[in-house]
């Protein structure tokens, strides 16, 4: 009886263990959790040789941005940063073709310009999620990266608001046609798979 009682013991740690979502992690744990197809946070699809490829960035990532510059690292710092963010959920789309960015594949400076001002200025117009509740939110805000050609794809941050998209089971982040060609985009998230990203170890990068 006690060999089968500890049997048992054992075999629900371990399914506890395989169910349960890593502790701590650093960014590169945290970026490899991301990337893992089976957890859901990351999607792309390719249309006219043109890549779209669109993963959830857990706002931990932005305060470590910021972390990492700061003269000075304490907790009062780090509570800030986690307030500074908590109200809103983020998502990083990248436009690449043959592994370049986007708007230099384009062929002419015209196509180049004209899709300038769209991801710079306009993509609120293109942007939105819609909630399993049927609720429709637009952008809260959005940032275009400016690389300058330095990178293999063009990166866009898109700013939501959080509160909402907790109430649901899921959503549809929906990107609208702007001018590449690929049509209208749907890309499917789970809020269940966002609750499970670890958190990020901030202890090993504070400053003496």
């Amino acid at each position: 009886m006690r060999l089968l009682t500890l049997y048992f013991a054992c075999m629900a740690g371990l399914l506890s263990s395989c169910s349960s979502r890593p502790g701590k992690v650093d960014k590169e744990g945290m970026y490899a959790y991301l990337n893992k197809p089976s957890h859901g946070l990351q999607h792309e699809e390719e249309k006219n040789g043109i890549k779209a490829k669109i993963r959830y960035q857990p706002q931990e990532l932005l305060v470590m941005q910021e972390w990492e510059r700061a003269e000075k690292q304490d907790s009062s710092l780090l509570d800030s940063l986690r307030r500074k963010y908590s109200s809103y959920r983020y998502f990083v789309l990248e436009l690449s073709k043959d592994k370049k960015e986007v708007i230099r594949e384009l062929g002419g400076f015209s196509r180049y310009s004209d899709m300038l001002q769209v991801l710079a200025f306009q993509m609120q117009r293109y942007v939105n999620i819609t909630t399993s509740a049927h609720d429709t939110l637009a952008l809260s805000d959005y940032v275009f990266q400016q690389t300058y050609g330095m990178s293999n794809a063009n990166s866009l941050l898109f700013v939501f608001p959080a509160a909402e998209l907790q109430k649901a089971r899921d959503y549809e982040l929906n990107i609208g046609e702007f001018g590449l060609g690929m049509g209208s985009l749907r890309f499917h998230f789970k809020e269940e798979d966002i609750k499970d990203v670890p958190t990020l170890d901030f202890t090993s990068k504070t400053k003496k």
